[in-house]
C-alpha cells in the first residue's frame, strides 16, 4: 500500500503544475522511480527499522523493489554513531540502540555514492498506562465491531502529537490515526480506536507513539489523501529527507499493549 501512496503523490506533484483545460495523456507505467527511505527508530531496542526501496509504477502489482546494501549511520547529540546493518533485503536493524526523549538525531544512508541525510528530535516519550475493550457504538448488520480505549497521561504546559498502530495477528490495521492534545494538555485521556474487527483467539497489539510535529503534519497529510474526502485538496507530505529521495525519518517515544481477544473481556 505504502508505494501506491507515494506512486500517487508523485502524480499529484505532476498534475498541479498543469492547466484543467490541458488534454493530459499519461503514461502510468513510465514514470521514474524514486529512492523511499521509511526510518522509525525508538526507545525499544528491538523494534527500530530502517526500509529502503524505490516507487513503482501505478499497475505494477509485483513485489516492491527492495534497495540492497546501503550504508546507514544513526548519529545522536553527543556525535556518537550508531551502524544499522542489513538483517534482510532493504531492511536494516541496530538492536541495541533506542531513542533517548528530548533529543535530537541524524541519520545518513549512503546508496551507491549517494548520500540522504535527515535530521529530526524524540519528543516527550508518553506511556499507554492501559486499555480497554468496548463493543462499538456503530455496528451495522450481523458482524460486530469493538473498539480499543486507550488511556495516558498527556504531560502538561507542552505541545504533544501521538501517531497509534493496531495490529491483529501481526497484520497492520489500515489506516494513519494522529492526533495532538491541542483540546487536552495535562489531562488524563481516554482516547478510542474504533471499527476494530475481531474473533476469539486473535493477538493484539495496540502501540502509542510520541512523534514531534513534523512527523504528525506528515502522517495527517497522508490520513487526508488515503481518506480522499471530497471538501480538500490534499497536499504532499513534507518529507524530512535532504536529497534525491522521499519518505520519513522519525525518532520516536514507543509505548504498546498486547492481548488475546475475547469476548468475555468486552466491557459494556
Amino acid at each position: 500500500m505504502m508505494k501506491k501512496i507515494f506512486y500517487i503523490l508523485v502524480l499529484l506533484a505532476l498534475f498541479i503544475n498543469i492547466s484543467c483545460e490541458k488534454l493530459i495523456d499519461v503514461n502510468l507505467n513510465d514514470v521514474e522511480k524514486i529512492i523511499v527511505i521509511d526510518a522509525a527508530v525508538n526507545n525499544v531496542n528491538s523494534d527500530s527499522y530502517i526500509s529502503l526501496s524505490y516507487t513503482s509504477n501505478y499497475f505494477d502489482n509485483t513485489e516492491t523493489e527492495r534497495i540492497s546494501g546501503a550504508d546507514i549511520v544513526v548519529e545522536d547529540e553527543d556525535g556518537n554513531e550508531i551502524v544499522f546493518t542489513e538483517d534482510s533485503l532493504g531492511k536494516y536493524l541496530n538492536t541495541d540502540f533506542k531513542t533517548k526523549k528530548n533529543s535530537n538525531y541524524r541519520l545518513k544512508v549512503n546508496i551507491e555514492g549517494e548520500d540522504f541525510i535527515a535530521e529530526s528530535r524524540c519528543p516527550t516519550i508518553v506511556k499507554l498506562d492501559s486499555i480497554k475493550l468496548f463493543e462499538d457504538d456503530f455496528n451495522f448488520g450481523d458482524e460486530k465491531r469493538y473498539k480499543i480505549n486507550c488511556y495516558f497521561q498527556d504531560p502538561p504546559g507542552e505541545k504533544n502529537y501521538y501517531r497509534f498502530r493496531v495490529f491483529s495477528n501481526g497484520v497492520e490495521k489500515p489506516g494513519y490515526i494522529v492526533v495532538n492534545d491541542i483540546f487536552w494538555d495535562g489531562m488524563k485521556v481516554n482516547f478510542p480506536l474504533n471499527n476494530i474487527r475481531a474473533a476469539d483467539g486473535a493477538d493484539f497489539r495496540v502501540d502509542l507513539q510520541s512523534v514531534n510535529e513534523e512527523v504528525y503534519d506528515y502522517y495527517y497529510t497522508l490520513s487526508r489523501i488515503v481518506g480522499r474526502r471530497e471538501d480538500i485538496t490534499p497536499g504532499n507530505p513534507i518529507s524530512n529527507i535532504k536529497g534525491n529521495a522521499i519518505g520519513l525519518f522519525n525518532p520516536h517515544g514507543l509505548s504498546s499493549k498486547r492481548f488475546t481477544f475475547k469476548t468475555t473481556y468486552v466491557n459494556n
